[in-house]
């Protein structure tokens, strides 16, 4: 039996850690993963979040 791995996009990480974020579900995110095409790919995907958060992170504290 061949299972398929469930892959989310940087987007779709950053938009669902911000909504639990705002509904107090989480109060972090430990961010960590399998290697999907190489380690550079998969690290490239994983400073995108990180930044992307990042950035968002800052947004909301201007806007609160």
């Amino acid at each position: 039996m061949i299972l398929k791995r469930a892959i989310l996009s940087p987007d779709e990480i950053v938009k669902l850690t911000i909504n639990f974020y705002r509904r107090n579900y989480i109060e972090g995110l430990f961010l960590s993963s399998g290697i999907i095409k190489s380690a550079d790919y998969t690290m490239e995907l994983m400073i995108a979040i990180a930044k992307n958060l990042d950035w968002k992170k800052n947004l909301m504290a201007i806007s609160i």
